[in-house]
């Protein structure tokens, strides 16, 4: 398992992947404010680990669909899945995710 990222570590407008295990979760800052969800485009299963952000938009590069990372809800075709999002606190200078319990819904 990978430590949280360093809030130092993710400036404005950058994506950092941490594992959890299994699990691959991609962390966002937008202007500050930091987002997670599963690295998987719900279209595809598609990595976004390369996707393109822009403001609260990530773009699949896959077949660029959209997605909003504040609600995780989708902004263009082809998907109309949402992201599968978790909650994000700034504890100690370090970005801390909420992974839930498997079985349990995120």
């Amino acid at each position: 398992m990978r430590l949280p990222p360093e809030v130092a570590d993710l400036p404005s407008g950058s994506r950092q992947l941490v594992r959890v295990g299994a699990l691959e979760v991609l962390v966002c800052n937008v202007a500050g404010e930091f987002f997670a969800f599963q690295n998987r485009c719900p279209h595809q299963d598609f990595s976004l680990e390369d996707a393109r952000l822009r403001g609260h938009v990530i773009e699949c590069s896959l077949h660029g669909g959209r997605f909003d990372v504040r609600d995780g809800c989708p902004t263009r075709a082809p998907t109309a899945e949402r992201l599968v999002r978790y909650p994000v606190h700034v504890l100690d200078d370090r970005v801390e995710i909420e992974i839930p319990e498997p079985g349990s819904s995120p």
